[in-house]
């Protein structure tokens, strides 16, 4: 593994959050104990311009021995504890896994089989806190496919459309996990537990080549954002049955991302803009830029994680191929890390 000095990038974090301090309202600071700990920092891991798996935290950056295929995103998860789950998928679109971000391999080689990603798609990966974990991904065969921190291996059987990624959270209240994707038929559906998929309120449009994404309240609850079919705006559904139509439009090929705020009792999302500027909404219809007009690269779309009761973090591949992070204290930060085209960053809440 490799290690990058990266004082430019701290100084200018610094800086930044210095200006959003001096001028307008700043978040309260996060770190209130959790069930899995103390939040500590945030981190994103992406690919760099020579597909190499790479993690980015506030002050340093972590460059890996392992490369990640073109045409797909890294994910990962906080475990609790100071530990990080991450999936991707390798040059070939073997599924990889590992802990921490230095050590990773063959997913399911403990019990001699292995996974295969569809070209085009990304893995995505949930902890349960106290060191669980479980990754879901659209199988070669196209169907929905997981994996879990006991090594075992389902196909749920449930296709998905063509180009898609599911999503994944943990819910406390009911043991288990939650998954959303796009189905062939391009609606939304939902599984819970893995094999038992169903349509999200009797059949929403997801625009073809997006995936919806999912988040979890911490109990019980959860919420659904996606790219939506016939007019492009961002819509959520809620685990209350609320299915709501943001009125917001984004761009063409992107997909939001979304993550619950302790604090404010609701769901911070992140999405492109039909601009190619990124966008916040709290709550759903209430959209707006954020900073003064920050681009998105087209075809990529921005990821949000939540720490503690009020912090957040938004990193995003910004025009000229940067991943850039914008965070709820008002700092608006270029990382200077050159990212792969077309991918698109995920972001964590580490806890200690």
């Amino acid at each position: 593994m490799k290690t990058t000095s990266t004082a430019r990038r701290s100084a200018a974090r610094r800086a930044a959050t210095a200006l959003a301090a001096a001028g307008a309202a700043v978040a309260l600071t996060a770190g209130a104990a959790s069930a899995s700990g103390s939040f500590s920092q945030f981190e994103v891991l992406t690919q760099n311009s020579v597909n190499r798996l790479v993690a980015e935290f506030p002050a340093s950056q972590l460059s890996t021995n392992s490369f990640v295929a073109p045409d797909s995103s890294p994910a990962l998860a906080d475990l609790g504890g100071g530990g990080v789950e991450i999936a991707f998928a390798a040059s070939d679109h073997t599924l990889w896994r590992g802990s921490p971000e230095s050590n990773a391999f063959v997913a399911g080689f403990e019990v001699g089989r292995h996974l295969t990603l569809a070209p085009g798609t990304s893995p995505a990966v949930a902890g349960d806190g106290h060191g669980g974990w479980k990754i879901a991904i659209h199988g070669s065969n196209g169907d929905l496919q997981t994996i879990d921190s006991a090594d075992t291996i389902i196909d749920t059987g449930a296709a998905m459309a063509p180009g898609s990624s599911p999503s994944v959270a943990y819910l406390p209240a009911a043991h288990g996990y939650e998954f959303t994707f796009a189905g062939p038929d391009n609606l939304l559906w939902r599984a819970f537990p893995d094999t038992n998929a169903f349509h999200v309120s009797g059949g929403l449009g997801v625009q073809p080549g997006t995936s919806p994404a999912i988040a979890t309240d911490g109990n019980a609850g959860f919420k659904i954002a996606f790219h939506a079919q016939g007019g492009d705006h961002m819509w959520t559904a809620a685990s209350n049955g609320v299915v709501t139509d943001s009125g917001t439009a984004m761009s063409a090929g992107s997909s939001p991302a979304l993550a619950f705020l302790p604090i404010a009792g609701g769901y911070e999302i992140t999405f492109a803009g039909s601009d190619n500027l990124l966008w916040r909404a709290f709550p759903d219809t209430n959209a707006f830029h954020v900073g003064a007009g920050l681009g998105v690269a087209p075809g990529t779309s921005p990821t949000i994680a939540t720490g503690g009761p009020a912090a957040w973090e938004i990193a995003f591949h910004a025009p000229g191929d940067h991943l850039w992070t914008a965070d709820g204290a008002g700092a608006v930060v270029d990382t200077q890390l050159v990212l792969s085209a077309g991918i698109s960053p995920s972001v964590a809440a580490r806890t200690s």
